[in-house]
Parts: C-alpha cells; structure tokens; sequence
C-alpha cells in the first residue's frame, strides 16, 4: 500500500480500530450518525471532545 501512495496513488480506508490505521494515513473523517463531525490529521483528530465523547462515550 505504501509503494502504491508513493506511485500518487489515493485510497480510501473504512476501519473502526483507529490503532489499525493511523500509521497509514495522512488525513482522517470521522462520521457519526452518517455526518462527518471531524476531519484533520490523525491524532489531532481523535483527541477531539466530539469523537472521544462518540466513539468511546465519555
């Protein structure tokens, strides 16, 4: 997968273990309830209160 980026390739990614993915990527959606409530690089993004609030119920 990361020759295929290097060669300018795109992919899109759905996965529910963030752990999984964030090596990976460069830019992160996360959606709840079908909206995407945040967007940005990985780990700013899921220190967000609204993801943590949604996705762990705290």
């Amino acid at each position: 997968m990361r020759e295929l980026c290097e060669m300018g390739k795109t992919f899109l990614i759905v996965e529910h273990r963030l752990d999984i993915v964030l090596e990976y990527v460069d830019k992160v959606y996360v959606m709840a309830s079908g909206r995407i409530i945040a967007e940005g690089k990985g780990k700013e993004v899921i220190e967000r209160p609204e993801v943590v609030e949604v996705y762990l119920g705290a």
